[in-house]
């Protein structure tokens, strides 16, 4: 009995020790999760109060805030997931609204481009029939023109046939014809002249343009434009007849009053011979002359040349200047005594000759031979 009692008394001792180690263990694993709780290892904490056997918040309270954590934590999860969501649906309808006004405003380009295309093509149209009617009106005017008999009143229906149509060349032609024939040349070329830029190949238009400038005694103008006229059109009569005379005029218009030979000239320390001409060429209006003296030996061959200083193309002495006036008072050709070239002492004579030429006329006119006496020393 004794030992039955006392073999209680030890068992229940041990259980209580047991009871008061686990007790311990528990209370250390509690200690032991309060500490990662407050250092905010969550995971560590959470175990060592699974450890302890925390399983209910009954038993250790500081799971609760351990659970409402992540029970938070999903929610944040959720409530970010949907902001995303709600995020992206905004972002959607955004584009969709801007894709809605690109097209609106597309559709507003396009009707404001058909309207303006309609608008230009409506008032081109209008242009086009303004223009029209102008062209009519001016086609009467110009008519009426060709069917009157005063130049006065030519030139009136002409200048209204004009006025509503700019670009009526013959409106231009018969108006300055009409102006030549009242004897006002300066407003007649003015016509001709704008014809030529319309038509340079108005064979008829180069010939007035000729006639103009003949009664100007601008001679050797008519002289170019007639033979323009008639390198358009080589039957145009009218221009054949009316070159002829402006050729015979321009001859008739050149007048040499005096001419003499300084034997003892000096140029550039050069002992020469210097011809002096005083002349007049009417109907040479700035227009740029050659004058050239070409040299011959005393029977009338052509004096060669030796040193390629003065002389032409195929080597005949000569000596030129240019010039522009048409009164000449002292025209001055000058040769060194050397070009003659001779050798031997004594006598000798040189004729020469002065042309006139020009780059729109070419040869215009040449003087008399003349004789130059030589003394070789």
């Amino acid at each position: 009995m004794t030992k039955t009692l006392l073999l209680l008394f030890l068992l229940q001792s041990v259980c209580v020790l047991s009871c008061l180690a686990q007790s311990s263990d528990k209370n250390a694993l509690i200690a032991q999760g309060h500490e990662f709780y407050e250092q905010g290892q969550w995971k560590k904490a959470l175990n060592a109060y699974k450890s302890a056997g925390c399983g209910t918040p009954q038993i250790c309270p500081p799971i609760v805030t351990i659970r409402m954590a992540a029970s938070k934590k999903k929610i944040t999860l959720f409530e970010k997931k949907e902001s995303q969501l709600v995020a992206e649906k905004r972002k959607q309808e955004e584009e969709e609204i801007k894709a809605d006004s690109l097209e609106n405003d597309q559709k507003q380009v396009q009707a404001s481009f058909q309207q303006t295309t309609e608008q230009w093509l409506k008032g081109l149209a209008n242009n086009q029939q303004r223009k029209e009617e102008s062209i009519l009106k001016a086609n009467v005017w110009f008519n009426k023109g060709k069917e009157e008999t005063s130049d006065d009143r030519k030139i009136d229906h002409f200048t209204k046939a004009i006025q509503l149509n700019a670009q009526m060349k013959d409106a231009y032609f018969f108006r300055g014809s009409a102006y030549y024939n009242k004897g006002n040349t300066i407003s007649a070329l003015g016509d001709f002249e704008k014809v030529k830029h319309m038509d340079p190949k108005d064979a008829n238009n180069w010939r007035m343009l000729g006639e103009v400038h003949l009664k100007e005694t601008n001679t050797c103008q008519a002289v170019k434009d007639l033979k323009k006229a008639l390198q358009l059109d080589i039957n145009l009569e009218s221009a054949k007849k009316s070159l002829a005379i402006a050729e015979a005029t321009f001859r008739n218009n050149i007048v040499i009053h005096k001419s003499w030979v300084d034997s003892a000239a000096v140029v550039n320390n050069e002992k020469g011979v210097k011809i002096h001409l005083r002349w007049s060429l009417n109907g040479m209006q700035n227009q740029r002359v050659q004058a050239v003296a070409y040299f011959f030996t005393g029977s009338g061959e052509k004096l060669k040349d030796k040193d390629k200083k003065y002389c032409t193309g195929d080597g005949q002495v000569s000596t030129s200047s240019f010039f522009t006036s048409s009164d000449i008072n002292d025209l001055e050709l000058f040769l060194p005594y050397q070009q003659f070239d001779v050798s031997e002492t004594g006598k000798y004579v040189f004729k020469y000759v002065i042309r006139l030429r020009n780059s729109d006329c070419n040869f215009l006119f040449q003087s008399d031979y003349s004789s130059i006496n030589y003394l070789q020393q």
